[in-house]
């Protein structure tokens, strides 16, 4: 994975939650399951991590990190996603007492492996998710993010479902 945007998403997640201490703002970790439509050819799965931080219930940042599980094939080549990360500006809304709704956008960073040749590309991410809170700690998190690759012309649908633990 592109160590130096590991230690950028690490950097600003840093920054953000070292005042974790103050009331105003809340971090979170979420664990899951990510479906990936690439460009409508192949179909893979992974596993998602995301970490971030909200301030003020209405705005955060979140670094994801996400390593392929599922493969497919194309054309009679393999295609998978090998790892995926990328950094978020998040907009949360609460919509009632146990419901988030989310907007976010950011730029992200993924390498595939099409047929034995392995390919890095960036890419601008944006998507919404909605979160049901079971408590005060715990929730469920669905998300759809499109990955739009600056490289190359090719687009990414990312459905993602997650366990969320804020502290």
């Amino acid at each position: 994975m592109n160590k130096s945007l590991i230690a950028a998403t690490a950097a600003a997640v840093a920054l953000i939650a070292a005042p974790a201490m103050a009331q105003d703002l809340e971090g979170y970790v979420n664990l899951g399951a990510s479906y990936i439509d690439a460009d409508g050819d192949a179909d893979l799965g992974a596993a998602t991590i995301r970490v971030g931080a909200i301030y003020k219930s209405y705005f955060g940042i979140e670094g994801e990190a996400s390593v392929g599980l599922i493969d497919d094939s194309f054309f009679g080549a393999d295609i998978n996603m090998n790892q995926q990360a990328a950094i978020y500006a998040v907009a949360h809304l609460p919509v009632a007492e146990n419901i988030d709704l989310m907007v976010r956008g950011g730029w992200g960073r993924e390498q595939y492996d099409f047929g034995g040749v392995q390919a890095t590309s960036s890419s601008f991410n944006y998507g919404v998710a909605a979160q049901y809170n079971i408590d005060d700690t715990q929730g469920v998190r669905a998300d759809w993010t499109r990955h739009d690759f600056e490289d190359i012309s090719a687009k990414s649908d990312y459905y993602s479902v997650s366990y969320v633990r804020r502290f």
